[in-house]
């Protein structure tokens, strides 16, 4: 008997995984086939980060962030006038990962004005 218990628990179980997967899958699909997705950018704005930013960029490229919940799907760093070697980091990372864009701090009325643009 418990056995049998056990044994419905189960098949209960994995219905309801199937269930879960065709509908997540669904999901997916139909947030594709909508309207256009909004226009949305992530920008990161850095100081003294190079310790970090090495690890902080990759992590969100390595679970491709940005493919999953932006529209342009791009990745937009700031660097605000680091001491160190933080920028230098960042235009190797920009090479090695073309789906993010390094600017400077004098250039943040650019980005702001592209993506403004774009919208419309």
């Amino acid at each position: 008997m418990l056995y049998d218990a056990v044994g419905c628990l189960i098949y209960i179980l994995a219905v309801y995984g199937l269930l879960v997967l065709i509908l997540s899958i669904a999901e997916s699909i139909r947030c594709r086939v909508r309207d256009r997705r909004p226009k949305v950018r992530i920008i990161l704005l850095v100081r003294n980060a190079e310790e970090h930013i090495e690890y902080i960029v990759r992590s969100a490229v390595k679970k491709d962030m940005a493919g999953r919940l932006l529209s342009d799907a791009k990745i937009a760093v700031v660097d605000t006038d680091s001491s160190d070697n933080t920028y230098m980091l960042l235009e190797k990372l920009q090479n090695a990962y073309p789906g993010i864009e390094v600017f400077k701090l004098a250039e943040m009325d650019k980005i702001l004005t592209d993506h403004v643009k774009e919208a419309q």
